[in-house]
């Protein structure tokens, strides 16, 4: 058993919550236990899986895309019976999204990069990271990879060279960056949703894209913080899958 307050302070200084300017109120957003056994690791903070996480035994919940963002009007008090549900079944909620996007060893990114064998070298568009193949790569086969280890369905836009070495990813929402990833001339530029808006500009811009889902972009993260959690707490922990399949 830890202390919820012992848990909530070393992950707003491991994960440098406070430093790091964000529409999620990023932090503690839900307090409903103070003894805390299991931790639940999601994306999203839904009611799917705050249910799992009551079957599960989970004491808190710790997602990237947490229940409040400045500026967001609760108009149809879903954000309200979530909270209600979360106090009525003592299940806190922890929160942390672009910091865990930036973060140089847990981070989305980070970890997205590690799957097909890239070390970053640099931080891309401000949350996501830019580095190389020792090797170049077909663009095939690591679409293929990561469809293996994220269990997901990748789209692929094929503008670029077909053997690929300067990779940047930014997980979530990221095709904007795309006209970032042109400028610096990145052969293959990896993000999670697609967007029709930046079809043209990657061919005229002649890069290749891959998109492999919002959800299956940002489960590493929260998977990793379960890890660091066992290191530091010896806290169970368990990763709660609600796949929207975006």
């Amino acid at each position: 058993m830890t202390k919820l307050n012992q848990i909530v302070r070393f992950l707003n200084r491991e994960l440098k919550v406070k430093g790091i300017k964000d529409i999620s109120r990023n932090g503690l957003q839900v307090r409903a236990s103070d003894n805390i056994n299991k931790v639940g690791l999601a994306t999203d903070a839904c009611m799917d899986v705050f249910k799992k996480a009551k079957r599960l035994g989970c004491d808190l919940v710790v997602v990237h895309h947490g229940l409040f963002w400045k500026k967001h009007k609760d108009v149809s008090n879903i954000t309200k019976n979530r909270v209600k549900f979360l106090k009525k079944n003592k299940i806190s909620v922890y929160a942390v999204h672009l910091p865990l996007d930036i973060h140089k060893k847990y981070g989305n990114n980070v970890k997205l990069l590690e799957i097909i064998g890239v070390k970053p070298k640099e931080l891309f568009a401000k949350v996501g990271y830019l580095g190389y193949l020792d090797k170049p790569r077909n663009v095939s086969s690591i679409k293929k990879e990561l469809e293996s280890k994220l269990k997901t369905k990748c789209k692929i836009i094929k503008f670029g060279k077909a053997n690929v070495r300067k990779i940047a990813i930014v997980s979530g929402y990221g095709a904007p960056d795309v006209l970032e990833a042109i400028k610096k001339n990145v052969d293959l530029f990896i993000t999670g949703e697609t967007s029709h808006s930046y079809y043209d500009d990657a061919e005229e811009g002649k890069i290749n894209m891959i998109f492999a889902g919002h959800y299956k972009t940002e489960i590493l993260g929260v998977k990793s913080i379960g890890d660091l959690l066992k290191e530091r707490f010896k806290l169970k922990s368990v990763f709660i899958d609600s796949p929207t399949g975006l």
